[in-house]
């Protein structure tokens, strides 16, 4: 039998990748339906099943409608040589002794060598997976949400997985050991349920996008479990939601401070500047996040220079006593959305972007600070520890008064300037 589909090559591919040879049930089954012209092949491991489906083309010989299995290490070498670049090609006989098939290794069939595996009766639990597939209700994946999904996950260098939550329209991303929460892309607002797909399930995800007729998929989620199906093919991986998602999640409705900050602009360039200006303030590698009434002061001192920003809140949680925070400079190093620098892009007044810092408590009990940018989500996840030394606090408050004390004299000396520019005028 062979089958000319350049579509299902890659499915192929990836249904021979997820074999799974130390499974309890280590084998592979077809299904074989002359009347719809159809190979189904069932494999994978037992707790995530994956079915391709291959139109047959041509047969060369009689090919019995039924179904069967073999083992699944024989199939998984032998389907590297069983395609061309868009021929799969499939050859089984039968003898006069089996029931159920033979199947030949095709490569080796013009040599000197045969490699064949005998078929036998069908593992009945593939067979039940395969006939309940039918009653499973699924929801429509549209191309627009595969290329959106695709997208953010080539975005990030150590993607782990994308939770999508369709209720709360925000998106958590794995990205090594730190989860990045955004507000819905456009393209994904009217994403149908809400799922985890792990980084292996996104990439399938974008092979059967690519490889599907119809360019629109089939997305079945449970507690355990998540399938996605096309025309071609059917391919299933766990569903279990990280720990580190479940823990972002709580963590964050339990914030200790939500800061939103009117002004984007300013509060990414104090982070930069702490960075890359003052070898001084590097040197110490610590900076200080002070929150009091409806203000957030960013501050960084050396033994001689000083620094500090003072932003006004537009939403915040209210603090009932003044809190300060320490965190490692260079851990905010590069601090810029995921698109384009927030001091290079083109806002006007109507249109800066907003930013919003949340500290929250973690499941081990430490600390970290979520920065995140109105527009395109996370800019950065790190470690802060908070600071009660009052020492540190009153240290805090002299700069910061020191600051209001300098922005008096300039005030001043600026209406000075412009009394003097007045007089001249005259």
């Amino acid at each position: 039998m062979k089958q000319n589909i350049s579509d299902g090559i890659d499915l192929l591919d990836a249904f021979v990748q997820k074999i799974n040879l130390i499974d309890p049930a280590p084998y592979v089954t077809f299904v074989i339906s002359n009347e719809n012209k159809r190979l189904s092949i069932i494999g994978g491991s037992s707790n995530s099943l994956n079915i391709i489906h291959i139109t047959i083309t041509e047969k060369l010989g009689v090919l019995k409608d039924g179904e069967c299995s073999i083992k699944a290490e024989f199939f998984k070498q032998f389907a590297k040589k069983a395609r061309t670049l868009d021929t799969i090609t499939l050859l089984f006989d039968y003898d006069n002794v089996n029931k159920y098939p033979i199947l030949a290794a095709t490569e080796l069939v013009h040599g000197d060598q045969g490699r064949y595996c005998q078929s036998f009766e069908a593992h009945q639990p593939h067979i039940e997976y395969y006939r309940q597939l039918s009653q499973k209700q699924s929801f429509e994946i549209q191309p627009r949400h595969c290329h959106e999904i695709i997208h953010i996950k080539n975005k990030y260098k150590d993607f782990k997985g994308i939770y999508i939550n369709a209720e709360q329209q925000t998106v958590r991303v794995i990205n090594g050991d730190d989860v990045l929460v955004y507000d819905c892309p456009e393209t994904l607002i009217d994403f149908p349920t809400t799922v985890y797909l792990t980084g292996d399930t996104v990439r399938t995800l974008n092979r059967m996008n690519t490889c599907s007729p119809s360019k629109t998929l089939s997305l079945y989620a449970e507690q355990e479990q998540v399938l996605l199906s096309s025309p071609t093919g059917h391919f299933s991986s766990l569903n279990n939601i990280p720990d580190q998602i479940n823990a972002n999640i709580t963590a964050v409705q339990d914030s200790e401070i939500c800061f939103i900050a009117e002004n984007g602009i300013l509060i990414q360039n104090e982070l930069n500047i702490l960075n890359s200006k003052l070898n001084e303030i590097k040197n110490t590698n610590t900076g200080f996040l002070y929150f009091s009434k409806c203000y957030l002061y960013i501050l960084a001192t050396g033994s001689t220079i000083k620094t500090i920003a003072k932003l006004k809140t537009e939403i915040a949680s209210q603090f009932n006593e003044e809190l300060l925070y320490q965190f490692t400079l260079t851990h905010i190093k590069g601090i810029n959305s995921n698109e384009s620098s927030l001091i290079k892009a083109n806002y006007n007044k109507t249109n800066i972007p907003k930013i919003t810092m949340t500290i929250y408590k973690t499941a081990d009990n430490t600390r970290k600070l979520e920065i995140k940018h109105s527009k395109s989500g996370i800019l950065k996840t790190i470690p802060i520890e908070k600071d009660n030394n009052s020492e540190n606090i009153e240290r805090i408050k002299d700069i910061i008064q020191l600051d209001e004390k300098f922005k008096e004299k300039a005030k001043l000396a600026e209406n000075t300037q412009l009394e003097l520019l007045d007089d001249d005028g005259m």
